[in-house]
C-alpha cells in the first residue's frame, strides 16, 4: 500500500514539477542559443535579456516553489477537506507521512539536478576547458585521497536529513496547529516556532552529551583552527580532518537522526489520535 501512495503522490505532484523543470530548461536553452547568434539589435538584446533573467529565476525559485509545492500538499491533502478522504483509506497516518517524504526528497534531487544541468548548460559552451580542467583536478585529488568521497558523501547524507527534518517539522507545526477548531494557521506559526525552540534545545543537550561521550572531538574542535593554521602541506592538512571530520559527521547524523524521529513521532500521534478536521 506504501508503493500506489507514494505512486500517487508523484502523480498528483508530477505535473507540477514537469512543468518548472521544462520551462527552466527552455529558457536556459533559449537564451544560451541566442547569446550566441549573430544578430545584433536592440529588440533582440531584450528577448535574449529577459529570457536570461527568466532562467536565472527559474533556476533560483525552483526550490522555493518545489518547497511550496510540497507544504501544500501536505496541508491540503491531510489537513484539509481532502483529508477526510485520506484518513478514511485502509492506509496508517505513518504511512501517509513516508510517501510524501519520499516524494518531497525525490523532487528536492530533481530540482538540484536541473539546477545543476542548467549552469552546465549555460557555462560549458564557453568555459568547457577551464571545466574540465577542474574536473579532472578534482579527479586526481579524490585519485590520491579516496576518502574525499567519505566527506562528500557524509555533506550530502547530513543535507539530506536536514531536509527531511525541515520538513517534518513543518508537518508538525501544521499537525499540531490543526488540533484546534478556530485560528489554526495561527496556530501552526506558533507552534512552529515553539517546537523550533525546543528542537535546537534538544540538539543542544544531544551535542553537549555526545561531546562528553568523544571527548578527543571536543578537543580537536576547539583547537582545530590552530591545528589548521600550523599545516603546511596538504597531506596534513587532510591529517587534521581525518581525526576530526568523520567523528562530527557521526556526530551531526545522530542528533539530526533522533530530532527526525521526534519530529516524524509527534506528527504521525496527532495525525492518528489528535487530528480535528471539523
Amino acid at each position: 500500500m506504501l508503493g500506489k501512495l507514494i505512486k500517487h503522490e508523484f502523480k498528483a505532484t508530477g505535473k507540477s514539477f514537469v512543468l518548472l523543470f521544462g520551462a527552466t530548461l527552455a529558457l536556459t536553452i533559449f537564451s544560451k542559443i541566442g547569446m550566441n547568434l549573430p544578430f545584433d539589435n536592440f529588440i533582440w538584446r531584450i528577448i535574449i535579456g529577459v529570457a536570461a533573467v527568466g532562467c536565472v529565476f527559474c533556476i533560483f525559485a525552483g526550490f522555493i516553489v518545489a518547497f511550496v509545492i510540497m507544504i501544500y500538499r501536505f496541508y491540503n491533502n491531510m489537513l484539509k477537506d481532502e483529508g477526510y478522504l485520506s484518513h478514511t483509506l485502509p492506509v496508517k497516518s505513518w504511512q501517509h507521512l513516508i510517501s510524501k517524504l519520499v516524494t518531497d526528497l525525490v523532487w528536492l534531487l530533481a530540482s538540484i539536478a536541473v539546477s545543476f544541468l542548467s549552469l552546465f548548460i549555460i557555462y560549458v559552451m564557453e568555459h568547457g576547458s577551464s571545466m574540465l580542467e577542474g574536473f579532472n583536478t578534482f579527479l586526481e585529488a579524490v585519485n590520491e585521497y579516496p576518502r574525499l568521497i567519505g566527506y562528500i558523501a557524509g555533506i550530502c547524507v547530513l543535507l539530506i536529513l536536514l531536509f527531511l527534518l525541515g520538513m517534518l517539522e513543518i508537518f508538525a507545526a501544521l499537525a499540531l496547529g490543526h488540533m484546534f477548531s478556530k485560528h489554526r494557521i495561527f496556530a501552526s506559526v506558533v507552534f512552529y516556532f515553539v517546537l523550533n525552540y525546543l528542537l535546537v534545545t534538544i540538539g543542544a543537550i544531544l551535542t553537549n552529551g555526545l561531546m562528553l561521550v568523544f571527548p578527543k572531538l571536543s578537543n580537536n574542535l576547539r583547537h582545530m583552527h590552530i591545528q589548521m593554521s600550523e599545516v603546511g602541506a596538504f597531506e596534513e592538512y587532510m591529517e587534521v580532518l581525518d581525526s576530526t571530520l568523520l567523528q562530527m559527521f557521526a556526530v551531526c547524523a545522530v542528533i539530526e537522526i533522533v530530532i527526525i524521529g521526534i519530529c516524524f513521532f509527534v506528527t504521525n500521534y496527532v495525525m492518528s489520535k489528535k487530528l480535528n478536521l471539523e
